[in-house]
């Protein structure tokens, strides 16, 4: 495995980088981590407006593939962040309702139908194609 390093100067710090090392997309996680406080504050105060943001963010992020880009490969992150901080903000919405006396109700239908689909799509990972149909290489993009 070839390792490339970078130096990144800051004022009195030298970091050292190397890349190849870690996985770039592995930072999504963090990144999520480091605005918790901010995402936090905003799902407090107003629930609604925090989703409906978050929910443009993710469906802008999508639509117009916007995401940090890999180094030194071409290309952008698989696990993009401004993707993820959707699912993040509706499991924050989620238990800080519940923590305030709230309750989230459940639907069997749609237990029944998230059940159905796991298991679909767990035989299809595992089938001997591997969910690799050749009709169906647009549906992969």
């Amino acid at each position: 495995m070839h390792i490339m390093c970078e130096m990144i100067e800051f004022p009195y710090v030298k970091v050292m980088i190397y890349l190849g090392m870690i996985d770039m997309e592995t930072i999504a996680c963090p990144v999520l981590l480091l605005l918790a406080p901010v995402f936090l504050l905003f799902v407090s105060y107003r629930p609604a407006l925090a989703l409906v943001a978050s929910g443009v963010l993710w469906l802008v992020a999508g639509i117009y593939q916007i995401a940090p880009p890999n180094y030194p490969e071409p290309g952008f992150w698989f696990l993009n962040p401004l993707s993820w901080q959707f699912l993040f903000n509706i499991g924050l919405a989620g238990t800080l309702h519940v923590r305030r006396g709230g309750t989230i109700p459940v639907n069997r239908w749609l237990v029944g139908a998230a059940l159905a689909y796991t298991a679909t799509a767990l035989v299809w990972v595992h089938s001997r194609s591997g969910g690799r149909y050749p009709g169906w290489a647009c549906l992969r993009c």
